[in-house]
């Protein structure tokens, strides 16, 4: 078993890292992963290829004003790719949608409290580099909330069930506290499982090897070495009041032999390499170019041999060459060329399109339908991956719709959840106008669907139909509306007003 299933080099697969004992190999190994890939997220390159010797390159040592340093340009094409790649699935607020009001509002309000539109797009983002992303639903201060537990501290447990989901995960807590001279390690070990949260604590060695149990309410200093988020003492157990797990697993992608989860990341690591490598060779060659060696003649030396080259004026004498600049022809098209095809061959096998990461040289695109055709790889990548993360927010809001459920309050009926998921890629306009008005014209789209394909936000499309009624209504004239018309005026007086003796008037 390797760090990384596609980068199978000693380099890539070696645990740099020294990680506690309390962890097995397997997860050392998994922990270690992780670690690699936020060290590539986070442009934290020269200690991933130099200090940890994973380049292929030799970057070369220099001396200037009295420094010795050693060049290193990055450009972290990696970053771009998890970000885009979240954007593509979660740029926009998903809309959520079930058939209940009550429900409904049960969930924006769920969706507002929790912030939820940041925390899956922050949860997509490390997923991309991590493999993994884990979403919680829990009960805090009487409110149900959902949250994001980092892939670095929580751990699957046992053989993959069914939908991509394990039976167990167990989360480490790590705390270490003064005493004197030394320190002491602490660690809180709580395990999710259907229908109930178990924590145990325990103190560790120098090595992280458990040493003894530590009870939940132990206090070191007069205070409790482990607390709730009201400072309360943990409880060994804490039934949560539904049968499932309120744990819920997103892999980014999983091998179809052993369903191990990979990251965007696997494969790729060595072109990001190689790519730092181009980018600092064009830029040394390029400084040395607006700093080249000076010559002179000899003559223009002071009494100690030296000559300042910062010197402004030269005094020539007779027979004397002028002072000049030692410089080269760059011929810097090859290495641009050879970045550009690494460049091209990094976003192949990751499926992301130049554009879509604003790496596109020359003009923009000219549409955002022209746009939509050049990153139709990432599109399709992007659907791949909603396959997996629609039904597990669909999970996660069931989850934490059960869980309002147990608590003191309104009950309602919890039916499905719809979830609309958005890249926030803008539709060309005039696309989308010329579409409406032929199908308008053919007779065959309704005001509901016209204005759908315009507001996504199904508030702001009966905004929109009701103020379309409003115009239409004020445009239309009365009789058509088939208002009652107004009666007939005439001259002759209504019964008992004199219509006799008018009538007996006209008869004589």
């Amino acid at each position: 078993m390797s760090v990384w299933r596609d980068q199978t080099e000693t380099r890539f697969n070696t645990i740099a890292a020294q990680f506690p004992d309390f962890l097995t190999p397997a997860q050392k190994l998994r922990a270690e992963r992780i670690r690699q890939a936020r060290m590539l997220f986070a442009n934290q390159h020269r200690q991933y290829f130099l200090q940890e010797g994973r380049t292929q390159h030799k970057f070369p040592v220099i001396e200037t004003d009295g420094m010795t340093i050693q060049p290193y340009f990055t450009v972290n094409v990696l970053r771009l790719v998890s970000l885009k790649t979240a954007d593509l699935l979660f740029g926009t607020d998903p809309i959520l949608r079930v058939e209940d009001d009550v429900q409904q509002a049960k969930l924006s309000a769920l969706a507002e409290r929790t912030g939820l539109h940041p925390l899956i797009l922050k949860a997509a983002i490390s997923c991309t580099h991590a493999a993994e992303a884990f979403l919680e639903a829990r009960v805090e201060r009487g409110q149900v909330y959902i949250g994001r537990i980092s892939a670095g501290e929580i751990f699957p447990m046992g053989e993959m069930l069914a939908a991509n989901a394990f039976g167990s995960y167990v989360r480490y807590s790590l705390r270490t506290i003064p005493q004197g001279e030394a320190v002491r390690r602490f660690l809180l070990e709580t395990t999710y499982r259907a229908g109930a949260i178990l924590r145990a604590a325990f103190e560790l060695d120098a090595k992280g090897q458990k040493v003894g149990p530590v009870a939940l309410n132990a206090t070191l200093a007069g205070k409790l070495i482990f607390a709730d988020a009201l400072g309360a003492a943990w409880k060994p157990e804490q039934p949560t009041g539904i049968a499932a797990n309120t744990i819920v697993y997103i892999p980014n992608f999983q091998d179809d032999e052993d369903l191990c989860p990979v990251s965007s990341y696997d494969g790729v690591i060595d072109l990001q390499d190689n790519l730092n490598a181009l980018e600092t060779q064009i830029n040394r060659i390029l400084e040395q170019h607006a700093d080249p060696i000076m010559y002179a003649d000899a003559q223009s030396a002071n009494g100690q041999g030296n000559l300042r080259s910062r010197q402004k004026v030269y005094f020539k004498r007779p027979g004397q060459d002028p002072p000049g600049y030692i410089v080269r022809d760059l011929q810097l098209e090859s290495a641009m060329s050879k970045q550009d095809r690494t460049l091209n061959r990094l976003c192949i096998l990751a499926e992301m399109s130049p554009s879509l990461l604003g790496l596109t040289q020359g003009a923009a695109a000219e549409s955002w339908k022209k746009f939509k055709l050049s990153a139709t790889n990432a599109l399709a990548m992007a659907q791949r991956k909603a396959a997996v993360w629609r039904p597990k927010l669909r999970e996660l809001l069931a989850l934490a719709q059960d869980l309002e459920n147990t608590l003191p309050g309104e009950r309602y009926d919890r039916g499905a959840v719809a979830v609309e998921m958005r890249d926030g890629i803008p539709e060309d306009d005039l696309d989308v106008a010329n579409y409406i008005a032929t199908l308008r014209g053919a007779q065959a789209m309704s005001d509901e669907r016209a204005v759908a394909l315009q507001i996504p936000d199904t508030a702001g499309q009966q905004r929109e139909l009701a103020a379309l009624g409003e115009q239409r209504a004020a445009a239309t004239p009365s009789v058509l509306l088939g208002e009652p018309a107004a009666p007939e005026t005439t001259n002759e007086p209504a019964d008992g007003e004199g219509g006799s003796s008018a009538a007996q008037a006209a008869t004589s």
